[in-house]
């Protein structure tokens, strides 16, 4: 090959690349008579996600590009080695080699022969063939100066600008300034002055690869649309959130941040942006959302830069501190990040810690540790989902700590059931199901933990994500402080696991339309979920992401062995919990620390039970389902006599 790689234009109108280089055929024979000699450029596309699901034809695709025939007529060659130049052109419009989730596209060199060896009687043809793998790339133009993104908000009068350079490097960091200006503005008569206020900024770095599924001679019917299908997929290849570092000025009402930004260091799998190359290209967006507040006040405060408390007084926050028995009597802690005082209730929510051997460090000091670390407050603010720790001393192996958590687990669900029963003693049925309903509700004795962190087994048909029901974390014995937990890293133990029987295949509605089903053969395709263990133990890196306070350069250090980060996890195990539930309501007797009963956070039912669903959203769907069988039958009355 006289030119590897090929590189294409990124300007259709162009002649395309030029593929040039000699095939060489080595003769070991004298006599040998060679019928035809072609070399042939062929495109190979396997779609991932096929016209047809299950049909080999429409996921395995070959177009061949251009042919040269180099020997035409039969031609006797002896022995030795014969050199034939060749010259190709591929098109500009072709796509380049990629590998990407839903297809992927190869060019391969062929080179095909037909011969006839010399002997005393006459031999039949012989076809011998050759390929080789020939990388083909794009070319896209870059502008030499930094690329500037501006939006202009006119409802708000808010202008956002955003400046990055053209082209970024996967591996290292890349920067980006975000302004904005129009922050501040008098409406109306100008007597009060608006102030908007950035609260979060969230960058997202997209990959979006586009393509069109041919269907094969078998399944295109008629024209059109019915040939060929539309795919389509984006994935982040990197995101993350800043909530200060901003520079202000309020006087011209705008703000400016300097960011970095790159690809997850995770092993991210990408590909090169091709620009537009017809049915099959891929492409990056940059993406910067802002979430903003507005503050309105008279403008003679405006200079003092006060602001309105609604008439109360500013409240204090403190991190919480309970002890609670287990079912062996045991004490163990229940720490919280922030509460108002005493008589605020806990959260639901709960990361359960266990710790082996005997610390040095108190379970207040490492529980809230874990609450205030950047994997549980970077993600609270993101979701608002605010967890409190209980945290459990003494344990002499992880086995242990996993028998543990299951007693505990059942053991406060004992003690919801018991005080159910003693609230409805005495009552006829509807009264005490009336009861529950609207007086009791969430309510529990003892701290609550979450009974299933996946959908059972009877609501899902196939595998969705993790499958175990129950996780904890554990640190080990030599680490006596959240330092300690930095350098070496902790545990995550997830256990419980909650499959069925058809969760380990799965399985095509339309295979026996497809070429396999009528020829008899049986497809079986493994969900991968055979593959998990009854226990599964993580060594997770406690590590900050990113610097606190700096966001010239993120922490790229990881604890040496670890499998995930404990951002990760963590950010794992919440994405099975509906958006409904482990919400922290408000109750204002919480934030004015004063003694109540029947408080809305305690009796708040939006939370998981057995089979992982939110109690009051199942309640109102059967109670949905419920009235309309009723109605059915009020409707189909029979009045024959």
């Amino acid at each position: 090959m006289d030119s590897s790689p090929i590189v294409l234009n990124h300007n259709h109108s162009g002649d395309g690349s030029i593929i040039a280089g000699s095939l060489l055929l080595h003769i070991t024979e004298n006599g040998i008579q060679v019928e035809n000699l072609d070399a042939i450029v062929r495109i190979h596309a396997t779609y991932k996600k096929p016209f047809k699901k299950g049909c080999r034809s429409c996921k395995y695709q070959t177009t061949e590009l251009k042919r040269c025939q180099l020997v035409t007529t039969t031609t006797s060659l002896d022995r030795d080695t014969y050199n034939y130049p060749f010259s190709f052109q591929i098109p500009s419009y072709t796509p380049p080699t990629m590998d990407t989730s839903i297809v992927s596209i190869v060019y391969k060199l062929e080179a095909i022969a037909s011969i006839q060896r010399q002997g005393p009687k006459s031999q039949p043809s012989e076809s011998l063939a050759f390929s080789r793998t020939i990388q083909v790339a794009r070319s896209i133009p870059v502008s030499s100066t930094r690329e500037i993104s501006n939006r202009i908000y006119q409802a708000d009068g808010i202008e956002v600008s955003c400046r990055f350079n053209s082209v970024m490097s996967p591996t290292g960091k890349n920067k980006a300034m975000l302004t904005m200006s129009g922050l501040r503005s008098c409406p109306g008569n100008g007597e009060d002055v608006q102030f908007w206020r950035v609260c979060k900024g969230t960058w997202i770095l997209e990959e979006t690869i586009v393509t069109t599924a041919v269907a094969c001679t078998e399944h295109a019917h008629g024209n059109g649309t019915e040939r060929s299908t539309a795919r389509k997929k984006t994935k982040a290849l990197g995101e993350s959130s800043f909530y200060d570092g901003w520079a202000t000025d309020d006087q011209a009402g705008s703000l400016s941040i300097e960011f970095p930004f790159s690809t997850r260091t995770r092993s991210m799998k990408f590909t090169q942006d091709t620009g537009d190359c017809g049915d099959t290209s891929i492409n990056h967006a940059y993406q910067v959302p802002s979430f903003k507040t507005h503050t309105q006040f008279p403008s003679v405060m405006a200079s003092q830069r006060r602001r309105s408390t609604g008439g109360k007084r500013p409240r204090r926050v403190y991190p919480g501190h309970r002890q609670f028995n287990d079912y062996n009597g045991r004490s163990y802690d229940v720490i919280t990040a922030w509460e108002y005082g005493p008589n605020t209730k806990i959260p639901k929510l709960s990361i359960q810690l266990y710790r082996l051997g005997q610390p040095k460090s108190t379970s207040f000091e490492m529980g809230l540790a874990l609450l205030q670390s950047d994997a549980i407050t970077g993600w609270g603010n993101a979701r608002n989902w605010w967890p409190r720790c209980d945290v459990y001393t003494g344990f002499k192996n992880v086995e242990e700590c996993v028998e543990h958590h299951r007693q505990e687990k059942a053991y406060r669900r004992k003690a919801v059931e018991e005080m159910q029963q003693k609230a409805v003693v005495g009552l006829p049925e509807e009264d005490a199901h009336e009861k529950l309903v609207t007086e009791i509700r969430g309510y529990e004795p003892l701290p609550h933990i979450v009974p299933s962190w996946c959908k059972s087994a009877k609501f899902v048909n196939s595998w969705d994500t993790d499958r175990y029901k129950s996780w904890i974390f554990v640190i080990p014995e030599d680490c006596h402080s959240w330092e300690d937990v930095i350098d070496k890293g902790l545990l995550q133990v997830k256990f419980d696991l909650d499959v069925s029987p058809e969760m380990f295949t799965d399985s095509w509605d339309d295979f026996e339309e497809s070429t396999l089903g009528k020829d008899g053969w049986v497809d079986v395709s493994k969900s991968g979920i055979e593959k998990c263990k009854p226990v599964e133990i993580l060594h997770l890196c406690a590590s900050n992401e990113r610097k606190k306070g700096d966001f010239e350069e993120a922490d790229e250090e990881k604890t040496s062995g670890s499998d995930k980060r404990l951002f990760d996890a963590w950010f794992d195990a919440t994405t099975h919990l509906r958006d409904c539930t482990y919400r922290i309501e408000e109750c204002e007797e919480c934030e004015e620390n004063e003694p109540h009963e029947w408080c809305e956070k305690d009796r708040d039912e939006h939370y998981f039970d057995e089979d992982g669903q939110c109690i009051a959203c199942r309640r109102e769907s059967e109670y949905r389902r419920r009235s309309k069988r009723v109605a059915a039958r009020e409707t189909n009355l029979d009045y024959t006599v």
